[in-house]
């Protein structure tokens, strides 16, 4: 069979197998805040009915919530990862914007103060996601059942890939909330609520990181390389061993057309060239052996 037609089916293969999702629920590590007004007080074990992660943005009391997730080994890139948080309170009527950040550095361990915050941590300089968090009470302590309280999510899926890309088994995902005008208080549950035996249904609001893949991709020839979509919406590349004098990148489209190839000098390869919103498959050849790999571009 000639290569031309080959290459086509081989890559709707790849397409096939890439349509159904495996989804992965992660809880988080670790989940607390730190308020400006208790500059010394650890946040993170506080009494059963307030188990949560809070964010405020004020001159006096201010607040700051950080959530931890640890990836373990995977090795997947994700089509998605979304934060989910339940806020099941806002201290006053109104709405208020919650931005999500990356924890740039600093090994977030749960004994974050107000205090050595500044010293010890670094945020990223844009945030990550955002969402309207609409005014909110507390859930009906009997029924368990909200009243204008819910869901919100966050859309890590760049942070989530780029260190899914890295190397180890101790992958962690490190984001904060923070607000952004300062109206009122957001409260979401924290991953406490999983223990508390005062309120057993508030169980099901814990927060948690669903990180959904697609099926059968990433796993051929997995020690080559994975290729992930940045946080420029960019394709970018991270071989796995030492790059040989031959190491490529090609880009397809759904049809099987090269789109282009460009030869790889370094572990951590980005192409810079624009491409429009759509699936492409990503081949990757090092060493004489190779991967194809699907990614969705925005």
């Amino acid at each position: 069979m000639k290569k031309a037609i080959l290459l086509p089916i081989l890559l709707s293969v790849f397409m096939v197998t890439s349509i159904s999702l495996s989804a992965q629920k992660f809880y988080p590590s670790v989940d607390t805040y730190i308020q400006q007004n208790v500059a010394d007080s650890k946040l993170d074990s506080v009494p059963a009915s307030l188990f949560k992660i809070e964010c405020r943005m004020s001159a006096s009391l201010s607040r700051i919530g950080f959530v931890e997730f640890n990836l373990g080994s995977l090795s997947k890139q994700c089509n998605k990862a979304e934060v989910n948080l339940y806020c099941y309170e806002t201290s006053n009527a109104g709405d208020e914007e919650v931005q999500m950040y990356e924890v740039t550095s600093g090994i977030f361990d749960g004994n974050t103060t107000w205090t050595n915050f500044n010293a010890a941590y670094t945020l990223g300089t844009t945030y990550l996601s955002h969402n309207t968090v609409l005014n909110a009470s507390n859930p009906d302590p009997v029924t368990g059942l909200p009243a204008t309280a819910g869901w919100y999510k966050f859309d890590i899926t760049s942070l989530v890939n780029k260190v899914i890309a890295t190397s180890g088994t101790n992958k962690k995902v490190r984001v904060c909330l923070k607000a952004a005008t300062g109206n009122l208080a957001v409260r979401f549950y924290s991953v406490n609520v999983m223990t508390n035996t005062d309120w057993d249904y508030v169980a099901a609001y814990a927060p948690f990181l669903d990180v959904q893949s697609p099926a059968g991709i990433n796993e051929v020839a997995s020690n080559v390389a994975s290729v992930y979509r940045n946080a420029n919406n960019q394709i970018a590349v991270n071989c796995k061993g030492n790059v040989s004098s031959d190491a490529s990148v090609s880009v397809y489209n759904v049809t099987g057309q090269k789109l282009m190839t460009r030869s790889i000098i370094s572990a951590e390869t980005v192409i810079g060239k624009s491409f429009v919103s759509g699936v492409y498959m990503v081949k990757v050849m090092n060493g004489g052996a190779s991967t194809t790999q699907r990614i969705i571009l925005n």
